[in-house]
């Protein structure tokens, strides 16, 4: 009820011109090629990060396996637990940045937004879902795979617990990106309103809530609301990326201090404070520092060196999506049926860790393109037409 005041009042004022959603300077921007290519570079990077978080193999969630201590634990963490743990608050800040960097001058400019949203998100979210419920129903009727699922099967699931499964919580569970995405789409006339009239008097508080606070909310939603307001800051405002600084040396400087910064408290954090309170201060602040690095680091390094590389990962970028999509429950499955025929050691798990990223990434790419070139209707509707 209070959401549906929020947005009738926010199209009310659009109407009567009485709040620019986004200030007039910037109603109709052109995002530059350079913007663009680096957000697709992005777009790939952060999907292969997300792999290799999701390959973290050392806990019993996966095949059995369970390692608490040794080297083939701590680089785990520190890569998959540390490193790799930027690439979903980056996705979220660049989704809310992308939400309105364009510019919203009308109700209808808004409404047509969320309706692009339903066919972006909504639509291949759920497909999604459906799919790895079919695909798990599938597995678990043969006796031979059947013993790899260690929960409730999809058989014994009632109504509620399949609606449950394929709205709320998703099987394939990388798919809780795109349900937080789409809660926090709902609620961008109130961030507005937040960002628009507070400014940093929003920002600074939800800092400190989310460096606090940020595993104890319901459906993990306040990362989500974090990070996409982070980026909807910027967009706004019309700022750059690092607004207060234009001079290459100090560019270089900060880009210095942020990997220093991100590197270190990664590793102060798996090495001297694991399972503490402290570890998840820890973590979320070297989050933040890992963005700014990963944001600059493009700037004055890895754009010069695309060039070299760009014919590998080309086509790679365009199923990027799908490669997100359908990673899992490939990765998972993969990773169970090696422990039970290599056995569940730790080079079992570091076999796995460093090999199956690759592998999977490539596998999805090519089943995208299977699927692009015989069934491109269906490809488009499991993609939202990317």
């Amino acid at each position: 009820m209070l959401l549906n005041l929020l947005q009738e009042n926010f199209l009310e004022q659009l109407s009567n011109n009485r709040l620019s959603l986004i200030p007039k300077k910037i109603l109709h921007p052109m995002i530059t090629n350079y913007l663009s290519n680096k957000l697709k570079f992005f777009s790939f990077l952060l999907i292969v990060m997300v792999v290799v978080l999701h390959s973290q193999n050392v806990y019993n969630r996966i095949g059995g396996f369970n390692e608490t201590e040794g080297l083939n634990y701590i680089l785990q963490n520190i890569i998959s637990g540390g490193i790799c743990a930027v690439a979903v608050p980056m996705f979220f800040c660049i989704s809310g940045f992308l939400f309105f960097y364009s510019g919203i001058a009308s109700p209808i400019d808004y409404i047509d937004k969320i309706k692009k949203r339903f066919k972006t998100l909504v639509i291949p979210y759920v497909l999604t879902s459906a799919f790895a419920i079919i695909f798990y129903f599938l597995l678990q009727i043969p006796e031979s795979t059947r013993k790899f699922f260690y929960n409730k099967l999809i058989i014994n699931y009632s109504i509620s617990e399949l609606l449950e499964t394929l709205l709320f919580n998703p099987l394939a569970y990388q798919l809780w990106f795109l349900r937080n995405l789409i809660i926090i789409i709902l609620l961008t006339p109130l961030i507005y309103f937040l960002i628009k009239k507070l400014k940093l008097i929003y920002i600074i508080p939800l800092t400190l809530c989310w460096i606090i606070l940020s595993n104890k909310t319901p459906y993990n939603i306040l990362p989500t609301l974090y990070f996409f307001s982070i980026g909807a800051y910027f967009a706004i405002n019309n700022l750059k990326a690092i607004p207060f600084i234009d001079n290459l040396t100090l560019k270089r400087t900060l880009l210095i201090i942020s990997i220093t910064g991100w590197i270190a408290l990664i590793l102060i954090r798996v090495i001297f404070l694991s399972e503490t309170h402290a570890e998840l201060i820890l973590n979320n602040l070297s989050i933040l520092f890992g963005i700014i690095a990963l944001w600059l680091l493009y700037d004055l390094s890895i754009n010069s060196s695309l060039q070299k590389i760009k014919p590998i990962i080309k086509p790679l970028i365009a199923y990027s999506f799908f490669i997100y999509l359908f990673h899992e429950p490939i990765l998972t499955m993969t990773i169970k049926l090696a422990f039970a025929i290599l056995g569940k050691n730790t080079r079992t798990s570091i076999i796995c860790y460093y090999s199956l990223p690759p592998l999977v990434i490539y596998l999805t790419y090519y089943i995208g393109m299977l699927t692009k070139y015989k069934l491109p209707f269906l490809y488009n509707l499991l993609t939202g037409n990317r």
